[in-house]
């Protein structure tokens, strides 16, 4: 499974993004999914906000990113080392998540 219905807002999916290292969700409203040859959702996603690391440093996210047969296409403006990068959805069996 590559996107999964959010846990408290069924009217969100969700997807794990290998860049930041955490779930991203969207919005079903607005947003096109298939799964013709792997999952495609339209238009783009962005994610703002932010985490604070184990030293207790707060740092801002940006992830632009089309997700498009399966694949996280990250838009150069992410601000993480993935940006203008391509790698493959991650299923959720294949996490390791606490």
């Amino acid at each position: 499974m590559l996107l999964k219905t959010h846990p408290t807002l069924p009217s969100r999916r969700q997807f794990y993004c290998p860049a930041c290292d955490t779930e991203h969700a969207f919005n079903n409203i607005g947003w096109t999914i298939t799964d013709k040859g792997g999952v495609t959702v339209s238009p783009s996603i962005r994610v703002t906000g932010g985490r604070t690391d184990d030293e207790g440093v707060f740092h801002e996210i940006s992830c632009h990113l089309f997700i498009r047969e399966g694949r996280l296409h990250y838009c150069k403006d992410s601000q993480h080392d993935m940006a203008g990068e391509v790698l493959p959805m991650i299923p959720y069996e294949d996490l390791k998540m606490g």
